[in-house]
């Protein structure tokens, strides 16, 4: 392509799509010379989960530079912020029920129960080492607290079994949101039917 770039990006015609990073499609790859390049045009504040993901990685990656050109157009800057372990855990809750999370709102429009019971719902379950311990009872405490019924146990066995890290729990809500689109194509509703069928109807 243009000045030597081998460019991925998310547009129709010739260019190949972009890789998912960290369950998220840039807008653009490029690659110069063994140096890649990340480039994501936000649209608004919906858009800080994605551009703090691919913060992470680049973070988890130094040769790879990502360009975060604002919506105003001005021109790119690196200032993207990576989310800490407590923040991505929030996004993943918040992806798991289908909300559009934000920097200022991670659960906005669900969420009923005040700041400091939030906090010491997510202390319960995100440790200071960013390792998981979540179990059913404090997973259907915070559903609760999201406006959302009671999970299952074999609801909760089937998403999140074995998850530990704040990783595998992100692998997890990613890999349920594609057996909800797959199934029932509306993740709010997913939720409540798989969430709450019977062991039998749930395995059928």
């Amino acid at each position: 392509m243009r000045d030597g770039y081998d460019v991925q990006a998310r547009l129709g015609g010739s260019f190949k799509r972009p890789a998912s990073v960290h369950g998220y499609r840039p807008d653009i790859f490029a690659a110069k010379d063994g140096k890649p390049v990340i480039v994501e045009v936000v649209k608004g504040s919906i858009d800080w989960p994605k551009t703090s993901a691919l913060e992470r990685y680049s973070q988890e990656h130094p040769d790879v530079e990502v360009r975060i050109i604002p919506p105003e157009g001005t021109w790119p800057t690196n200032n993207a912020t990576a989310a800490e372990p407590r923040q991505r855990f929030l996004i993943g809750v918040a992806k798991l029920l289908g909300i559009g999370p934000t920097k200022d709102s991670i659960l906005y429009g669900a969420l009923i129960c005040p700041p400091w019971l939030l906090q010491e719902i997510v202390d319960c379950i995100v440790k200071s080492d960013g390792s998981i311990s979540l179990d059913i009872t404090t997973f259907n405490r915070l559903m609760v607290n999201c406006r959302r019924p009671l999970a299952s146990e074999h609801f909760f066995n089937w998403v999140f079994s074995g998850v530990t890290t704040i990783d595998g729990f992100e692998h997890a809500v990613d890999r349920y949101r594609v057996s909800a689109m797959w199934v029932f194509g509306n993740f709010k509703f997913a939720y409540r039917a798989f969430a709450t069928s019977s062991k039998p109807e749930f395995e059928a």
